[in-house]
């Protein structure tokens, strides 16, 4: 087995650089060109529906932060004679589903932005 010396690959590489670029007739370039306004159009929409989404979601976060609000601010109020807060005035599944919603919802545009 030869080995080559590392000047021998590095003048190689250079000469590949160095070569002539392919005639193709712009065939390249256009198709360059294309998958760019591809990606960036892809990006535009991604960032329109992240916008139009988090949009819809502000009025439904809001509410669930006025509902814990209310909640903790009513369940240090109530509370019975061990001084343990009483919960049953408070529909707790909808908030609980709400708060699980948000979350599942956040770690997914987590994981698309990571993309």
């Amino acid at each position: 087995m030869t080995e080559k010396s590392p000047a021998l690959i590095e003048s190689n590489i250079e000469a590949l650089f160095r070569s002539e670029k392919i005639l193709d007739e712009g065939f390249s370039e256009k198709t360059i060109s294309r998958i760019r306004k591809q990606l960036l159009l892809r990006r535009l929409i991604f960032l329109l529906a992240f916008l139009a989404g988090a949009s819809v979601a502000v009025n439904p976060l809001i509410d669930l932060i006025n509902r814990f609000t209310n909640f903790t601010l009513s369940s240090l109020g109530n509370l019975d004679s061990n001084g343990i807060a009483v919960l049953t005035d408070t529909p707790l599944p909808p908030v609980i589903l709400m708060g699980a919603a948000l979350l599942f919802a956040m770690t997914g545009i987590v994981k698309l932005l990571e993309q």
